[in-house]
């Protein structure tokens, strides 16, 4: 039983299924790389593929199976569940040591650093477009990296306990 965040890589074996439950939730796993993220107090869920296969089933037992780079979003309460294409490296970046972006605007990149560091960042309307990075974070302080971000562009910060804010020079 699973309540929180966890990253899994598991082999496929067809003797023992390898099942990850939480609450309603049930992710049925085939051979694969995949995140669960399920907290008790949440009443959203999520599982983001990132290679090999898994299903989700709810309370229901109807069952939906997973492409590599889908997320399926679990609406716990109302026991609803949407299968999408999206990023999954966002959703289990917080798993690696290090995060390489190409390409990638300041709002994207703040989405992670507001997931790996536990911080809330506010950007100045229309600039998380505007300006893109590539590189590479490992494990920095968040001061280092805003650092770097604003030696690499032309923006400013302010860090108050655990809310950034960010603007334009």
């Amino acid at each position: 039983v699973l309540e929180g965040e966890a990253s899994f890589e598991v082999t496929k074996d067809k003797r023992y299924p390898f099942i990850v439950s939480s609450g309603d939730l049930k992710v049925k796993v085939y051979g694969t790389k995949f995140n669960v993220y399920s907290y008790p107090n949440d009443n959203n869920a999520k599982i983001a593929l990132r290679s090999g296969s898994v299903s989700v089933s709810l309370k229901d037992g109807k069952e939906a199976f997973l492409s590599p780079g889908e997320i399926a979003r679990i609406n716990k309460k109302e026991q609803t569940l949407k299968i999408e294409q999206s990023d999954v490296e966002l959703e289990t970046f917080w798993a690696k040591e290090s995060v390489f972006f190409k390409s990638k605007s300041l709002g994207y990149i703040c989405k992670y650093l507001e997931r790996w560091y536990d911080v809330e960042i506010t950007l100045q309307p229309g600039l998380g477009e505007k300006i893109r990075y590539n590189g590479v974070i490992q494990e920095e302080t968040v001061t280092d990296v805003m650092d770097a971000l604003s030696r690499l562009s032309n923006i400013s910060y302010h860090v108050k306990g655990k809310h950034i804010s960010i603007t334009s020079k």
